[in-house]
């Protein structure tokens, strides 16, 4: 098995056990679109991280955006409750990615630095779609237009 069926494979189970997926997602969004075609003509490990983590960026913006959104149209307590619900979401996140760190490190070697970045982006993609579903939820509710 070469190096690059590996991480292939990689990347796609971690995709599957983190990323909810839904039917309604009838095109690949236009992060992964990017992140795809970016992984297809990496030529290095430090390429693939490298996109991964500026994928993750693009995930963390959208879920900023979210976030901003609902912070500005819940009420007091509803707030307090995004608030808790994403101060923990941040400690999970950073907590996974330390002790995935420890664990695959044993298992893939050189990798690990690939495997870590997948990771990273798909705990950030996850939650900033989830974050878009509450926002858009939210919009549906009170009549709004979504985005």
């Amino acid at each position: 098995m070469t190096a690059k069926t590996l991480i292939t494979i990689l990347c796609l189970s971690t995709s599957l056990i983190l990323t909810p997926g839904t039917q309604a997602e009838e095109k690949e969004h236009k992060i992964e679109q990017w992140l795809s075609q970016k992984l297809d003509t990496a030529t290095s490990t430090a390429e693939m991280c490298e996109a991964l983590y500026e994928a993750a960026e693009m995930w963390d913006k959208q879920m900023n955006a979210s976030y901003k959104y609902l912070m500005g149209k819940l009420n007091a307590e509803d707030k307090a409750s995004l608030l808790k619900s994403q101060r923990a979401w941040l400690a999970f996140r950073d907590a996974e990615r330390k002790t995935h760190g420890i664990v695959i490190r044993r298992e893939f070697g050189t990798n690990t630095r690939i495997s870590i970045a997948d990771l990273y982006c798909q705990m950030i993609k996850s939650r900033a779609q989830k974050l878009a579903f509450y926002e858009s939820k939210f919009r549906e509710l009170n009549g709004e237009e979504t985005e």
